[in-house]
């Protein structure tokens, strides 16, 4: 996901701890679409 959105110009600021919790997030189904994609917007 961070190598396509920075493939189109779009860099994400967050820390290694904000990723592993997103992976995780990501991995237990507890995150929905509409979070990650909040996530991305703050953070870019």
């Amino acid at each position: 996901m961070l190598v396509f959105l920075e493939v189109n110009d779009i860099k994400i600021v967050c820390t290694d701890e904000e990723l592993i919790e997103l992976g995780s997030s990501l991995a237990d189904g507890s995150i929905s679409f509409e979070d990650l994609l909040n996530w991305i917007i703050d953070r870019s």
